[in-house]
């Protein structure tokens, strides 16, 4: 199935995790709190991959339709770069101002990815289509799917649409998708929020700290 041209809207958590993996930073945080689905790490610094699928939920197709943009928690990069150790001979920069998070520890991150798609939304409405989060460990697992939603509903005057990511095999995951059509006619801004029940800044902040890398459950 070929697959529609999608332009990834880079943003700055994405360019800090990546500054992360190329400084030997931790890949994995631990979310103390939250309990992963069996057999699933808690990667809660991993970019989630998210596809739009042809189909609904209980039927998507294999094959996504429509790649989505990586979501990132940006409070877990910012929480890793100030706890990275620089490589020899390299200085790490200083993090910019609210870099490393502001107030309650307590407060839950989301991991979010924005990406422009080639696809009026009302094309996107004439046909099943659901918006699918996958295991960044096993993206093609569909027994570790982490949440999914169906696209569907009414669009505002102004080319919103919002719907539902339902959780998916206990992962602990769900979230939120926001549609809005760019008005060309051609176009549609696809952005996903995604959090995970139980987790909290301080838990990726703790995990970042130590360095603590989450384990698979048996």
């Amino acid at each position: 199935m070929s697959h529609r041209r999608a332009r990834f809207l880079t943003s700055s958590a994405a360019l800090a995790l990546t500054a992360l993996t190329a400084f030997g930073a931790p890949a994995l945080v631990a979310a103390q709190d939250a309990t992963p689905m069996s057999g699933m790490a808690m990667t809660s610094m991993a970019p989630i991959p998210n596809h739009i699928h042809a189909g609904t939920c209980d039927s998507l197709t294999p094959e996504p339709l429509i790649p989505l943009a990586d979501a990132q928690f940006a409070a877990a990069a910012g929480a890793a770069m100030a706890a990275a150790t620089p490589m020899a001979g390299m200085e790490m920069a200083t993090p910019m101002a609210g870099m490393m998070g502001m107030g309650a520890t307590s407060a839950a991150p989301v991991a979010v990815a924005t990406t422009q798609i080639d696809l009026a939304l009302t094309d996107i409405l004439a046909a099943e289509h659901a918006i699918n989060a996958h295991d960044p460990a096993a993206p093609t697992d569909p027994s570790r799917y982490l949440a999914c939603g169906e696209i569907g509903g009414t669009p505002d005057a102004q080319g919103n649409l919002f719907v539902g990511l339902k959780e998916l095999n206990d992962s602990g995951f769900s979230g939120v998708a926001w549609l809005l059509d760019d008005g060309s006619g051609a176009g549609t801004t696809v952005t996903v929020f995604l959090t995970n029940n139980g987790a909290t800044i301080g838990d990726m902040m703790g995990g970042a700290a130590t360095g603590t890398v989450a384990t698979p459950m048996p």
